[in-house]
């Protein structure tokens, strides 16, 4: 993290709910909790972005879009299952670095012994604690997951109650 990073004081601040990142997950989640009374806090710390909302690359460190040993990887696997080894059409023709969205890593189970949270996005083992973002989604859905995690951040939403005075103390 940049030194230079400014930071605002806490001192005062109070929330009900904390909402880590503003994205699609974040932002469906803070304004739900919002709209049903409770104090919400978002902390988001993502990449800086000019006027023209473009980010800033480091000129120093580029992202590459060609990386030998993944491309290795590539050409190994498609020889072995009579595959086709290929690049993005904006890394091959653009030199823009391409990626897909990283999805799962907080299993959705039954317990705590075989995953992260439950199906209504609980962590187990915390009281009040969600997760409701990409890391939830079980399989990659064959499309931008955007609406996936906007659904099932709605999904986890509609199960938290309205708020009410004394709640954070049953």
């Amino acid at each position: 993290m940049n030194n230079d990073l400014k930071r605002a004081p806490l001192d005062g601040f109070d929330c009900d709910w904390l909402v880590i990142g503003s994205g699609f997950g974040g932002s469906v989640s803070a304004l739900r909790l919002s709209e049903k009374g409770y104090r919400v806090g978002v902390l988001e710390i993502g990449r800086r972005f000019r006027d023209e909302g473009k980010t800033v690359p480091d000129p120093e460190k580029p992202n590459p879009t060609f990386i030998d040993v993944t491309n290795e990887a590539a050409e190994v696997l498609a020889r072995d299952t009579g595959g086709v080894a290929q690049s993005m059409i904006l890394e091959a023709l653009g030199n823009v670095p391409t990626t897909a969205h990283i999805l799962g890593g907080a299993v959705v189970a039954e317990g705590p012994e075989r995953g992260v949270v439950d199906r209504h996005s609980r962590v187990f083992g915390y009281r009040n604690m969600l997760i409701c973002d990409g890391s939830t989604v079980p399989a990659n859905p064959g499309v931008n997951p955007s609406l996936t995690i906007t659904a099932m951040s709605e999904h986890a939403m509609a199960q938290v109650p309205e708020a009410k005075a004394g709640w954070w103390s049953e």
